[in-house]
């Protein structure tokens, strides 16, 4: 029973305030966006050897993201910031696995893909990359301002001077 309740909190934990679901959206979204624009412009089938280097970019990517996510968690937030970040985060990671798996599945010769699909799945891979980059490259500012006390993070900057 006491696994059952573990369990409980964990989903109540990820799907809280700012929970995977909001990372996902954001991508989806950012997707949309994208694949709209590109089947509005008629863009012809990618070929298989893109999907293959986005793939390979993606999973880079991914690594480089999970040791972001990693640096920030080892930083000076408290257990209720980190936890939000943390479960964004994770909705932008499940974002790029998805987006990694769907271009090793286009990949292949064989899969020859509508001009339709090869657009979405463009457009998926190349705004949860983007996501999880942009993280990336923020990483270091976010790892800064949690360390800094509490009264100094505020946007004007609070009492100090």
């Amino acid at each position: 029973m006491r696994w059952l309740q573990a369990a409980n909190d964990a989903l109540d934990s990820w799907f809280g305030r700012f929970g995977v679901a909001q990372g996902v959206v954001s991508v989806a979204w950012a997707a949309g966006l994208l694949a709209i624009s590109g089947l509005i412009a008629g863009l012809p089938a990618a070929d298989p050897e893109l999907f293959d280097h986005l793939s390979q970019a993606g999973v880079g990517l991914l690594i480089a993201f999970t040791v972001a996510i990693a640096g920030v968690g080892m930083s000076g937030d408290t257990p209720e910031e980190h936890g939000d970040w943390l479960r964004f985060g994770c909705g932008f990671a499940l974002s790029a696995l998805v987006g990694i798996a769907a271009c090793i599945a286009l990949s292949s010769p064989a899969a020859d893909p509508s001009a339709a699909l090869s657009t979405i799945c463009l457009a998926w891979s190349t705004a949860a990359f983007a996501w999880i980059g942009i993280t990336v490259a923020l990483s270091p500012v976010m790892i800064f301002h949690s360390n800094l006390p509490p009264q100094e993070r505020s946007p004007d900057g609070g009492d100090a001077k």
